[in-house]
């Protein structure tokens, strides 16, 4: 059964093809910050300079842009025991805003990525690969390629 696409999608799905080299980039960039999950106490990683990387991409597609560090959660909070850390860690909201009186769309993701044992990888895992027309690397598929694809998008 052959999928049938609207306009907008054809549209969407040409502009992502056709910016194929555009979006490697993007998962390269992404995939080489170090944004591991991480437990309570561990440092942050490079989760501010990927989320600096998105704003200015952001910003340049005319998106209204908020980046801040959200106050700790402390470790006795009953939804997150051990508590939350964002020192390092910003968090950021962008809008588009629309041209017409149409509904919203809401996109969601998040930057940070399991663990990546080196041994356990035939690659660097923070350094994207290519094998058989498909991207390799720590968070290509959870969350970076996503969010790379949603910016070309």
């Amino acid at each position: 059964m052959t999928a049938v696409l609207s306009t907008l999608d054809e549209r969407l799905d040409k502009r992502v093809r056709d910016s194929r080299d555009e979006l490697v980039a993007t998962v390269e960039g992404l995939v080489a910050c170090v944004t591991l999950a991480r437990v309570p106490g561990d440092p942050a990683g490079d989760e501010e300079k990927l989320q600096r990387i998105l704003a200015k991409r952001l910003e340049a597609i005319g998106a209204e842009v908020d980046l801040w560090e959200p106050e700790a959660v402390p470790a006795d909070h009953p939804l997150f025991p051990g508590g939350i850390e964002f020192k390092g860690r910003p968090q950021l909201v962008a809008r588009i805003p629309g041209t017409g009186g149409g509904r919203s769309m809401l996109v969601n993701g998040h930057i940070d990525v399991v663990s990546a044992e080196a041994e356990q990888w035939s690659h660097d895992p923070f350094k994207v690969w290519q094998q058989d027309g498909l991207l390799y690397g720590r968070g290509v598929l959870d969350m970076k390629g996503g969010i790379a694809t949603l910016l070309t998008a």
